[in-house]
């Protein structure tokens, strides 16, 4: 069977360009569409990012007028930043109750406290006092030099007491008195730590003693005012 191309050259190549030039067209409307949708959508994006960042902008203002508007508010801040503060507080105050407990176990029997002044800030205590005789206050303030303590669950033997000065002794018919400086480690005092003193061995001290002793002072306990 024979077949014969009636079409010319040329009408094959038109019809080539012809389908060419559609397929571009169709290309080009589709990315076209595309384009349009990306634009379309970006717009709504942004335009409802500005309305949320507008809303926002209207609730903090909002808001710095409720704040501002509070009765009182710098009054109540404070005394809300005063209570958080209290824990802290409470914690880090020094352990006040120990201090009879300590003076009982260093004091030798025989000496007597006329008055007693500490100061939580300056880490210092200054004894004033009376007793039998010199060889009773030397005693006194060998067992403040060499008392140790220890930390339970911590260090051991730190010196409790530092710089113990013995002066303004005297004597009259009846008694030696005296004046004993010291400062001490603070964590004797702390709160948060369970200590024990170790006086050291040879000095009988009143906490020593089963019996009843009489009171140990003769003048209330004072602290500085600061």
């Amino acid at each position: 069977m024979i077949q014969f191309n009636l079409l010319p050259d040329i009408k094959v190549e038109f019809n080539k360009t012809r389908r060419l030039k559609r397929s571009l067209i169709g290309a080009s409307f589709l990315a076209l569409g595309v384009a349009v949708v990306l634009v379309i959508a970006t717009f709504s994006m942004t335009v409802a990012q500005k309305r949320h960042i507008g809303n926002l902008d209207k609730d903090i203002v909002r808001l710095e007028t409720e704040i501002k508007d509070t009765e009182d508010l710098d009054r109540k801040l404070t005394v809300q930043n005063q209570l958080n503060s209290l824990p802290a507080l409470f914690d880090g105050r020094p352990a006040v109750s120990r201090l009879p407990v300590y003076i009982d176990q260093v004091t030798p029997v025989g000496v007597e406290l006329t008055d007693l002044t500490y100061d939580f800030a300056l880490n210092t205590i200054e004894y004033e006092g009376k007793s039998q005789g010199f060889d009773l206050i030397n005693k006194f303030v060998d067992a403040l030099k060499f008392t140790t303590f220890s930390v339970e669950g911590g260090d051991s033997n730190l010196r409790a007491f530092k710089d113990v000065i013995y002066s303004d002794f005297g004597r009259d018919d009846k008694a030696a008195s005296f004046t004993i400086k010291m400062t001490y480690d603070p964590a004797i005092f702390d709160q948060t730590k369970k200590v024990s003193l170790n006086v050291p061995s040879g000095i009988t001290t009143r906490s020593q003693i089963t019996t009843p002793l009489p009171n140990l002072f003769n003048a209330p306990i004072e602290e500085p005012v600061q």
